[in-house]
């Protein structure tokens, strides 16, 4: 849903409320054809973004979540002649009804305050049908994201392998190369070890007398020990290096995929899983912007015929405006410290940057030109002002210039929010991008170290070898 779900339901109360006040003869910043328009925007986007859920839910092999959406568990209060009522609908049907309300709304030539597609959206959009969904979104990311866990998964088991088999054939070749060269040594070590003593003996005795003839040699005593010694089979030091060099690469191995699977897995993994989320905790933040205005409002309202009380005659689907209000504010309090001091901040990105802290836009309201955080804030202490002079007695009449205010400064902020979430998102994926392409640049890299290296050794080995096993065979 990305938070879009959330915030459409929000704005569907919101510019419902205000084309039922101009309709009823009250200042508003927009006209009732602007209104419309963005109804109708609001209804489009209800319709798509349903069909993108349901197309992504349809992948979720998940009975529990099959049911919760596919099955009339979302509670819908309808207002028809007066009279409140009460059903369960699916996921798909509440969407349905508040994208046909608004169409209906929009179809009205005078909208009244007990007007049935007005109360309908005003009763449960801002508050039953939003909560619902919310308690939708963070199950259905926890199973995409266990979906996406297994697929980053797979694609380690493959990279991997992948990663790793060059170096895996030069272990092999090398292991192979070591195993033949001391087999063959070893079957001509047997052979000259099954020699008897007294051959060795007169031969050497020969040898001796032929010096002495020749060069005047006196010949050496040498002990049986270090006869034995000398002819008996043990592994050449040249070899025993080839086996260290194998024992090296294997150690290297080892390093080298535990090195990629945490560096690059835990990276990824860490920065996919986590999107959906900090995404979704922005839609909720772009749903209490609009809902403060909205709640506020109502709260101003107070003592008019408009008053929320007058509207919804019922306590059992009836809500407290104040106390809504205020539950909005605390909330986008949290949500704006939660997401922009300790998720969104992006400190290495200087575009992302000064639209945090600098400037979020250039042609805008002046408090929008010191960068997002500041105008949430500057928000924040503005809707809390205007709620404590309603506490202390004044109402809409007095203060509506005030809500046109508000209104300009909260869709800058909503824009410049969507602006920075966008590049958020960008910059991710392409993080991850640069990711993915550092390691294809370190596999080939190491790749062709592990080619040079496994040619340079072998190309030495077998030369000595070479040489090693004729000098023993001529021996």
């Amino acid at each position: 849903m990305k938070g879009t779900s959330r915030r459409l339901l929000a704005e569907s109360a919101d510019f419902s409320r205000d084309l039922q006040l101009i309709s009823e003869g009250y200042e508003w910043s927009s006209t009732s054809e602007e209104v419309v328009q963005a109804l109708n925007k609001i209804s489009a986007d209800l319709k798509k973004a349903s069909k993108h859920f349901y197309e992504e839910a349809s992948e979720i092999n998940s009975e529990s979540f099959t049911q919760r959406v596919n099955e009339p568990q979302f509670y819908w209060v309808g207002f028809q002649g007066g009279d409140f009522s009460e059903e369960f609908i699916t996921l798909s049907d509440l969407f349905g009804k508040v994208s046909s309300n608004i169409q209906n709304l929009n179809g009205l030539k005078r909208i009244y305050r007990n007007s049935t597609e007005f109360i309908n959206l005003y009763t449960n959009c801002p508050k039953q049908a939003l909560k619902q969904v919310n308690n939708t979104i963070k199950p259905y990311i926890e199973i995409r994201n266990q979906i996406s866990e297994r697929k980053i998964e797979s694609s380690i088991y493959f990279v991997l392998p992948a990663a790793s088999f060059v170096l895996v054939v030069s272990m092999v070749v090398i292991g192979y190369f070591i195993y033949r060269i001391e087999r063959l040594r070893k079957g001509v070590w047997s052979q000259i070890e099954s020699i008897p003593e007294s051959k060795f003996a007169e031969k050497k005795k020969l040898a001796s007398e032929r010096l002495s003839l020749i060069h005047d040699f006196h010949e050496f005593s040498e002990s049986k020990y270090k006869a034995e010694k000398e002819f008996k089979y043990r592994m050449h030091p040249a070899v025993k290096r080839l086996a260290l060099v194998f024992v090296f690469m294997c150690c290297l191995e080892t390093a080298y995929i535990s090195s990629f699977y945490y560096q690059f897995y835990y990276e990824i993994k860490d920065r996919v899983l986590q999107l959906p989320y900090k995404v979704e905790n922005a839609g909720v933040l772009l749903a209490d912007l609009e809902l403060t205005s909205f709640w506020v409002r109502e709260v101003a309202l107070q003592d008019s015929d408009q008053h929320y009380s007058n509207l919804v005659r019922t306590k059992k689907f009836a809500v407290s405006p104040l106390s809504e209000a205020k539950h909005h504010i605390e909330s986008l309090k949290y949500w704006k410290t939660h997401l922009l001091d300790l998720q969104f901040l992006e400190t290495e990105n200087q575009e992302i940057f000064t639209m945090m802290f600098e400037s979020a836009c250039s042609e805008c309201l002046n408090h929008m030109k010191k960068g997002l955080y500041y105008s949430l804030l500057e928000y924040e202490k503005f809707i809390e002002n205007m709620l404590a002079e309603i506490e202390n007695g004044l109402r809409y009449q007095s203060m509506y210039q005030k809500f046109f205010f508000i209104q300009k400064f909260q869709k800058e902020i909503i824009s410049a929010l969507d602006t920075y979430v966008d590049k958020y998102t960008k910059r991710t994926f392409e993080n991850i991008e640069e990711v993915f392409q550092l390691v294809v640049l370190c596999v080939s890299t190491y790749s062709l170290f592990q080619l040079v290296f496994l040619f340079t050794v072998m190309n030495i080995s077998l030369s000595k070898a070479k040489e090693l096993i004729k000098n023993e065979i001529e021996f």
